[in-house]
């Protein structure tokens, strides 16, 4: 067996934190999809963004989880959400206090936790 066949792609360090970070994005995902019934969101279109953006967020933690070689980008996919989610409050004028810091603290969560689960890659690219 040669070098190359033993090698790899993650150690069991990159895993645990790959599982973490998406695993933590899954849980938020959940979170935002149910937030709107949860807080009763009054603007329509602030309970339609974190309806949208839970479903895609948890979409794209899952496949990162479950498929972490060659998938980085999903966790920077997830960190964008996590940056919409921070700005959505002002971009959409959302009057609701509870709305908005659910959102920008969400969001912040999210973009770390995001960039966490990017910035492991494996070997096989």
């Amino acid at each position: 067996m040669n070098d190359n066949q033993s090698r790899q792609p993650f150690s069991a360090g990159d895993l645990s934190q790959i599982r973490w970070a998406s695993g933590t994005n899954i849980l938020l995902g959940v979170w935002l999809f149910f937030a709107p019934l949860f807080l009763g969101y009054p603007q329509l279109s602030i309970r339609w963004n974190d309806s949208v953006a839970g479903l895609v967020l948890f979409v794209l933690a899952t496949l990162r989880c479950l498929r972490p070689v060659g998938h980085f980008w999903l966790g920077l996919i997830n960190a964008g959400i996590g940056l919409w989610l921070i700005a959505a409050p002002f971009v959409l004028n959302c009057q609701d206090i509870t709305d908005q810091l659910n959102d920008m603290i969400v969001g912040s969560v999210v973009f770390v936790a995001g960039l966490i689960s990017a910035s492991v890659r494996s070997f096989n690219r």
